[in-house]
């Protein structure tokens, strides 16, 4: 997830922090459960995005894999 020392958002391609559930920084980092099962932290589950991101995805309820990524734009 760190590879340069900073997370990238798998759905927008943009650099963001460590964040947590709780955070309402939209810059915040943290994952998205690809099979909306909370309880299965396998990483191929999981799908880092922008906390603003990831209320993209719920909300319109966008389907996500690990390997589509392609950058997205907002």
């Amino acid at each position: 997830m760190a590879k340069y020392g900073y997370l990238i958002c798998e759905y927008c391609g943009e650099q963001g922090f460590l964040g947590s559930v709780n955070s309402n920084n939209p810059l915040a980092v943290w994952g998205h459960h690809i099979d909306g099962e909370r309880n299965n932290t396998d990483l191929s589950n999981c799908y880092i995005v922008h906390h603003e991101c990831h209320g993209i995805i719920t909300d319109n309820n966008i389907e996500v894999e690990q390997e589509d990524f392609q950058g997205q734009t907002q």
